[in-house]
């Protein structure tokens, strides 16, 4: 049995619990005067947890885009789409039909068509974009590992460049300057994050390089802090600076992979390992778990105290529920295909 790189489940545990307190923000984020301090504390908050989402994309280049991991196009078709394809479908109808429950809508035979409609189309709501995105890269996968191979490093350095400048700097310089690149490149825009994760892991780099890849980080991190409360004061609430696609987000999320790679060497292996496993499941129905809370008014007994300590308490509390969910739901036979791969 090939040894787990314990980087890679260490990262996706705490992203998804970085994922979760995005979410928990947003419940108040929208809502808070831009001049107040717990506006600024949120958003710096919600700035520090941008990587969350790009290291899955990474950690999945990693593993995935890896020489010494045969892919072939059956596998593909057979194996690792209807997986992804199954969580999708289940996962989009029940947190559509939930959201036609909760805004109290009469269901309609139109409306169900549509919920179907757009599963069939791959628009996933609330968090559930992120399975399409991986469906995507599962089908370019027999393509992409013809590029990614030891030998195409100076290729892949150019691949990621022209990622870098035509996805990093396009949404900010529109919001900025209202103008934007015309050109348009083949892949998805999400495609560098699965390149930089196979290229940060595969080839050693320099401490030079290092050094710079953390400094450009820290930089890019404080321009989303920086660029969010400063454009929000400016213009009203605006998220731009937290897109994925932006350039300050690549970088710090770029940073964030190799300093994993360089510095998370120790841990519980056996409580790293059961926390990995639940790490999808917790993705999928940490949603549920948040409505939950919403529905009940629980958050409310929580938000007797200042918000931003609510903001992690909250986000503690439906992390450990929905980890202590999914591994019940993991014992069972059957049920644990709609939490798990």
């Amino acid at each position: 049995m090939k040894k787990r790189v314990l980087y890679f489940d260490l990262l996706k545990v705490i992203a998804i619990i970085f994922v979760i307190l995005i979410h928990v923000i947003s419940e108040y984020w929208d809502n808070l005067d831009v001049n107040s301090n717990t506006f600024i504390v949120l958003s710096i908050l919600d700035s520090i947890s941008r990587f969350c989402v790009p290291v899955y994309f990474m950690v999945s280049g990693a593993l995935f885009l890896n020489e010494e991991k045969k892919v072939t196009i059956k596998d593909v078709l057979k194996k690792y789409v209807p997986r992804i394809l199954l969580l999708f479908v289940f996962w989009n109808i029940v947190y559509s039909f939930i959201n036609i429950f909760v805004n109290k809508d009469v269901v309609t035979f139109k409306m169900i068509c549509g919920v179907f409609l757009d599963t069939i189309l791959g628009k996933g709501i609330f968090h559930l974009y992120f399975l399409p995105i991986i469906i995507g890269f599962y089908l370019c996968l027999p393509i992409l590992k013809q590029i990614t191979k030891e030998e195409n490093k100076n290729i892949l350095k150019y691949l990621i460049i022209v990622l870098f400048i035509f996805f990093g700097f396009n949404r900010i310089a529109n919001y900025l300057f209202n103008v934007s690149l015309s050109y348009t490149i083949v892949f998805s825009k999400y495609l560098i994050y699965f390149i930089l994760g196979y290229y940060l892991n595969t080839f050693n780099i320099s401490k030079k390089n290092t050094n710079t890849i953390y400094i450009l980080g820290i930089i890019g991190l404080i321009i989303t802090m920086v660029g969010t409360i400063i454009s929000s004061k400016a213009n009203g609430i605006t998220d731009v600076f937290f897109k994925y696609d932006t350039f300050n987000v690549i970088l710090y999320s770029a940073s964030v992979f190799l300093f994993a790679k360089n510095y998370f060497t120790r841990f519980n292996e056996k409580l790293l390992m059961v926390l990995s496993q639940t790490n999808l499941g917790v993705y999928l129905i940490h949603g549920l778990v948040l409505g939950l809370l919403e529905y009940t008014k629980l958050f409310n007994i929580i938000d007797s105290t200042s918000i931003t300590l609510s903001v992690i308490i909250n986000s503690v509390i439906i992390y450990i529920l929905s980890t202590a969910c999914v591994y019940v739901l993991m014992k069972i036979p059957y049920i644990k295909k709609i939490v798990s791969i």
